[in-house]
């Protein structure tokens, strides 16, 4: 559940920082009357009847794909450049994914969970929210081996894989090799 709530989190955040982000100058904001905005009875009903009879499909929807550059061989190497664009595609399309090996610099950070005393590890960089930089972006990690210390920049290889805990499914690297770095990366990434 405690996972739920930061993924949840994590995901709301990052929804809210690209709503407040999308401002539209003056000159690009349509000034809306109520008369604009309002639809007689009829016209409600006749748009529900359509809506159930002619259901757009998925396949007819026209949002563009994302373009992302080929994975190395058989590692997909998540960089500062599509930082936040890797990890939302790999959150938004996991089977795809599932399996494959994930190389990634960021930040460590751990969070216990008061309820049951387990402590959940995260490889992660700030990503957009609501107020600039303040969502985390990035994979919680399975490790064996000493784990590092708070706010070190590690560089993690892990083979992605669905994890359950609490009846409910998330996704985690399984890690090979972990190495903190003295040289950091961007802490902040934004694309």
């Amino acid at each position: 559940m405690f996972k739920k709530i930061i993924v949840f989190v994590a995901a709301f955040t990052l929804a809210i920082g690209i709503a407040a982000c999308g401002e539209a100058g003056e000159e690009e904001q349509k000034q809306t009357s109520y008369q604009d905005i309002t639809t007689s009875a009829d016209e409600l009903a006749k748009q529900v009847e359509d809506a159930i009879n002619n259901p757009v499909e998925e396949e007819q929807q026209t949002e563009a794909p994302v373009e992302l550059p080929e994975a190395d061989g058989d590692v997909i190497e998540i960089n500062e450049k599509m930082y936040v664009t890797w990890v939302n595609e790999i959150y938004i399309n996991p089977k795809s994914y599932l399996g494959k090996t994930i190389h990634i610099e960021g930040m460590y950070k751990p969070i216990k969970n008061e309820t049951n005393n387990d402590t959940y590890h995260y490889v992660y960089r700030n990503g957009p929210g609501c107020c600039g930089t303040d969502g985390m972006c990035g994979f919680e990690i399975l490790y064996n081996g000493t784990m590092p210390v708070e706010n070190d920049w590690i560089d993690v290889v892990g083979v992605l894989e669905e994890i359950v805990d609490d009846g409910e499914t998330y996704l985690a690297l399984n890690v090979s090799s972990l190495t903190v770095k003295t040289e950091r990366g961007s802490e902040n990434v934004t694309q």
